[in-house]
């Protein structure tokens, strides 16, 4: 049921995008990418809710991790703390082996 809320919510979001704002075409992309994937996963696989949850929380923390790798990549000659987090490696490790 969440699934089929989801779906039915991202088809009345993505006619938004195109009809309002048609220059973002990484939102348009992402929600016709979001669509396939829900639908694949509820109507092929027959999975629920739980195997996209796992991932959603994988690709945020993987999100969280890469943003804060690249943004201290463009400060790292202003701040020392940037430098310090550009240098650390795990973190980007990480978000190598969850990708």
């Amino acid at each position: 049921m969440v699934l089929e809320f989801t779906i039915a919510a991202i088809f009345i979001y993505l006619p938004h995008f195109i009809l309002f704002v048609p220059t973002t075409y990484i939102s348009i992309t992402h929600h016709v990418a979001t669509i396939y994937v829900f639908s694949t996963c509820r109507y092929i696989i027959n999975h629920g809710v739980f195997p996209i949850l796992v991932i959603l929380v994988l690709t945020e923390v993987t999100s969280a991790c890469h943003n804060t790798w690249r943004i201290s990549g463009f400060r790292r000659a202003d701040l020392q703390i940037a430098a310090r987090v550009q240098e650390f490696s795990p973190l980007y490790l990480w978000v190598l082996l969850c990708c």
